[in-house]
């Protein structure tokens, strides 16, 4: 037991190293850094928003401080060589950022009128999921550089179950097929998650991640293992940048 439970930890602990580097990479695809997959330094004319600044900022210097200077040299085209013997960890992600030609924004002495950053996820990712009462399942990532985000997954030769998003309305929605689609507001389910928990908290209940969609002729259950975003008050979403979804299905 002893030994299954080390290996959730760490499993847990490189999930989250992944989820991180893939958000990185999307926005450097985004802004045009991503060349033959790694991340390149702005060149002049290139405008980067200080809100995807923050969020940028974040992750490095998560990904530098939990994970090492090694995970950084493995999605970057520079060389960082120089950096590893002349400063400490906590000093490395502003003198990364610097590399990229970046400025490195920290979120929590940003002005409290600016678009801060959120970061939610559920503590019990470790677990099994319980499928008991659905009969097919699928995991989907959503980021935000995907606008017109529609994942599927197929039922059986007749049916498929779609699942999109729409960035503009913070709307999940959910259909079989051409049918009318069953649509969720995300901004008002984070906005709860705020008052319950905080704007940045990994040990939310799997019950408070999760929503349904149901009609007569289907439930999907979504148990959300993260939400990241943007917000200027806790009642005022500007964007969901990432959501990481089990997604679970049964028909009736």
């Amino acid at each position: 037991m002893a030994l299954l439970s080390g290996f959730g930890s760490l499993n847990a602990f490189t999930v989250s190293k992944d989820s991180q580097s893939r958000r990185l990479l999307t926005y450097a695809e985004q802004y045009g850094l991503l060349k033959n997959g790694k991340i390149v330094a702005v060149e002049n004319g290139i405008v980067i928003p200080d809100s995807v600044l923050v969020e940028m900022s974040s992750i490095t210097h998560y990904l530098i401080v939990s994970h090492g200077l090694d995970v950084m040299k493995n999605l970057l085209a520079i060389n960082l060589d120089s950096l590893n013997d002349k400063s400490s960890r906590y000093d490395l992600p502003r003198k990364v950022m610097s590399q990229l030609n970046l400025k490195y924004i920290n979120g929590n002495e940003w002005g409290m009128d600016q678009v801060k950053f959120f970061n939610l996820s559920c503590n019990d990712e470790v677990n099994p999921l319980n499928v008991e009462g659905f009969s097919f399942y699928k995991s989907f990532n959503y980021y935000s550089g995907n606008r017109d985000f529609e994942q599927e997954l197929r039922i059986d030769s007749l049916k498929i179950l779609h699942l999109a998003y729409e960035e503009n309305k913070h709307v999940l929605s959910c259909r079989i097929n051409d049918e009318k689609s069953i649509s969720f507001r995300m901004d008002p389910f984070v906005e709860k998650l705020f008052s319950e928990y905080s704007t940045s908290n990994h040990s939310i209940l799997e019950k408070d991640m999760t929503i349904y969609f149901e009609n007569d002729k289907f439930k999907c259950k979504v148990l959300f293992s993260s939400i990241a975003g943007n917000y200027r008050s806790e009642k005022n979403i500007e964007k969901l940048n990432s959501m990481e979804m089990k997604v679970l299905y049964v028909g009736k």
